[in-house]
This record gives C-alpha cells, sequence and structure tokens, in this order.
C-alpha cells in the first residue's frame, strides 16, 4: 500500500481558543502522527488560523478575507475529518458579499448572509451533509471564570462579556448552532473544563482534554484505515521491499536542499558510457549529516527515469543486514522485470546466488542502464562478503 495523506481541518474562533490549537499542534498531533505512521499514512492538519490570534484584530480580519478564499475548499478536502472547537464566542462575520461569493465558488446554497467563519465551516464540513459517515468531532468548552477576569480580557472569551453592538445577537446565534449540532450529531459532541491561568491571562489544564482528542481522532483513523486494507500474505521479499518504501518514506519527508550534490549524483547515475568514466561513488560523512536521506531523494529521482534501480538500506528492517536476502530479493526484482525464471532454490549455496544475480544484472545492463544504491554500509552484517561486497562485477 502506498503512502497517503490524512487532511484534519480544524475549525474554532480567533484567540479565544488558541491554548487548545496549540495544545493540539505541540502535543496531540505529534502523538497522532506517531501513530498513523504505522498505518503508511502521513497526518496533515490545516488549521487556516495559524498565527492570526497574535495579531490584532484588525489585522486578524484582514487575513481572514484573505483565507475565506480557500477557507471552504479545504474543508471540503479535509471532509469529514473536522476538529470544532466552539467556546462562548461566535467568531467573527465577514461581510455578506465576501461570504457569499466563498460559499458560491464551492457549489454552497444555503443561506448564509450574517454567519461567522466558524458558523459557515461547520454547516458546509459536516451539517450539510448528514447522509455522510460522521467523522467529525465536537468540544465545547465549558465557561471559564469570567468574573474573575478584567473586563477586556473577559470580553475576548465570551460574547456575553462584550457590551460592544451586536453581541446579544452573537450570543444567541452561538446557542443556537450548539444546539443544531447537538441534535444532529449528539454522539460527536465533548465537553470539557479547562483551567484559567490568572497571571498570565490565559487558558491552561489542557492535558486531559488533549489525551481525549487524541482518542477520540485515533479511533475514527483506526476505523477508515481498516477498512480501507485489504489483508493478504505477501512473501519476505515483499515485506523487505515495504520496508525500504517506509524507510524511504521518513527520510524524505520534508526534504530541502543539497541540489548541487544531488545534481552530481543523477549526473553520474545518468551519465553516457565511455571508457575510463567513472562508474561508483562513495558518499561519507558523520552520523546524522543526511546521507539517507540524500539516498532516498536520489532513488526517487531514478525511479522517475527510465534507469533500473536496485536499492537497499541496511537499516530498514531486521532482515536488511543479511547480504543474502539482499540478493535474492534483487534477483526476484530483475527476473521479474526480464520474464524469466531464476530458477534459485531455497537451499542455494551463495556462490550461486551470486552467480545468478552477476547472470540477470549483465543480462538486463544489456538493455538499459542499472544504478545500484546501496545505504547504511556500516550496518551490514560482520562478514567479509559484506565488507568487501565484491557480488557486484
Amino acid at each position: 500500500m502506498v503512502w497517503q495523506s490524512r487532511p484534519l481541518f480544524i475549525s474554532s474562533t480567533f484567540s479565544d481558543m488558541q491554548a487548545e490549537r496549540d495544545h493540539l499542534r505541540w502535543h496531540v498531533f505529534p502523538a497522532l502522527e506517531e501513530r498513523i505512521k504505522a498505518k503508511r499514512r502521513h497526518l496533515e492538519w490545516v488549521d487556516l488560523r495559524l498565527g492570526v490570534p497574535t495579531a490584532g484584530e484588525s489585522q486578524a480580519e484582514a487575513r481572514e478575507l484573505q483565507v475565506l478564499k480557500v477557507c471552504l475548499a479545504e474543508v471540503n478536502r479535509c471532509r469529514p475529518f473536522l476538529i470544532v472547537l466552539l467556546g462562548d464566542r461566535y467568531g467573527w462575520v465577514p461581510s455578506a458579499e465576501r461570504i457569499a461569493a466563498a460559499a458560491a465558488e464551492e457549489g454552497f446554497g444555503a443561506d448564509v448572509s450574517g454567519r461567522s467563519v466558524t458558523d459557515l465551516e461547520i454547516r458546509f464540513g459536516v451539517l450539510a451533509h448528514p447522509e455522510e459517515e460522521p467523522r467529525s468531532f465536537f468540544y465545547f468548552r465549558e465557561p471559564l471564570p469570567y468574573r474573575d477576569m478584567p473586563l477586556e480580557v473577559a470580553a475576548l472569551y465570551a460574547d456575553s462579556e462584550d457590551s460592544s453592538l451586536g453581541a446579544y445577537d452573537r450570543v444567541r446565534k452561538l446557542a443556537e448552532l450548539k444546539q443544531e449540532i447537538e441534535r444532529a450529531l449528539p454522539q460527536r459532541v465533548r465537553r470539557y473544563a479547562a483551567g484559567w491561568d490568572r497571571q498570565r491571562q490565559s487558558v491552561n489544564d489542557l492535558e486531559t482534554w488533549g489525551r481525549q482528542v487524541l482518542e477520540d481522532i485515533w479511533s475514527d483513523l483506526e476505523a477508515t484505515s481498516a477498512a480501507s486494507e485489504v489483508e493478504a500474505l505477501v512473501s519476505w521479499q515483499e515485506a523487505e521491499r515495504v520496508a525500504l518504501d517506509d524507510y524511504i518514506e521518513d527520510r524524505t519527508r520534508g526534504f530541502v536542499g543539497r541540489n548541487a550534490l544531488l545534481a552530481h549524483l543523477q549526473g553520474l547515475a545518468e551519465s553516457p558510457i565511455r571508457d575510463e568514466a567513472p562508474w561508483a561513488l562513495v558518499l561519507t560523512g558523520a552520523a546524522g549529516t543526511g546521507k539517507s536521506a540524500i539516498f532516498g531523494e536520489l532513488y526517487r529521482r531514478l525511479r522517475r527515469s527510465t534507469t533500473f534501480v536496485l536499492a537497499h538500506a541496511a537499516g530498514a528492517s531486521p532482515r536488511s543486514p543479511s547480504v543474502e536476502d539482499m540478493l535474492r530479493r534483487w534477483i526476484e526484482e530483475l527476473a521479474a522485470s526480464l520474464g524469466t525464471d531464476p530458477g534459485l532454490a531455497e537451499n542455494a549455496a551463495p556462490e550461486i546466488i551470486e552467480s545468478t544475480f552477476q547472470s540477470l544484472l549483465g543480462r538486463i545492463a544489456a538493455e538499459r542502464r542499472v544504478v545500484v544504491l546501496i545505504d547504511a554500509l556500516d550496518q551490514f552484517e560482520a562478514t567479509t562478503r559484506a565488507r568487501e561486497l565484491g557480488l557486484i562485477p
């Protein structure tokens, strides 16, 4: 199974939910990413309000006007996986023209006039699709100790504490929205209590809530992964290929730079055949300098060309330090490409394995360029055969 991304949309209001979004970002999502790796998936969490609350309110609104253009498209891409955080604020309400244009662009024909961006995300992403199996969760925060806060701070966390024009209408709309959510998806609503740091004037004590979010989302991700997986018995060679793919995926995720070095390596791998031309290169460096990342990126680039690539990472799996297992897997890949049966017995002697490999390698090299990529030479088994690598003619 190839690696896939699982996008997850976070919907919330501005600064009143900053602590929760930070907790998701720094604690919940890293733990979730570690779990989901075992399913050969990447977690792609989408928070279009990232960084907004650190700006002033006017700057936040200007940013929201920009992201509104892509907001519903991202909700649609992530659906049905949405995390909705609601406290005691209804959220910012854009101009009727702006929000109507965004809704129309995504074909959302409901009446959106006077609704907040958060309300729009919830309706478009969840409530407008009752036929879809629910995979979203709604987290309603219990009221904070507003009477213990300065008035201007309390107004940032609750519309009921805001004396500005339209606050009462926002309180009403928020109550109606929460009631509608609870009627439609009662099993998907969670209520939680957060702490309040009087010295820092901020929300805290979110660990219990974070653990609940982690288990909620993981249960749904695990269910969808199980539904899409087809159990099958695979050979050890296929298992090794999967391990190599996982190794490369892990080492190259987020890879940037090293363009000159990669261009040199790829140029050598694809260079014309000439007498006395170099045919091999050894890349050395201290641990942690990125050699495996370069190995993985070069592998990906060569696989996109007509080059036949034999790749191996001696640290990718428990079997990977074995030279014999590497050769047997390569023999299978070479024979499959040539459309032949290698005729290699299960108990074949090492010399027979090597000669079979060299014969098949010679045959395919007569037809197309072959590149052998090996990572982590120091992790091969401690044998003369492994150290000298005389198996490659």
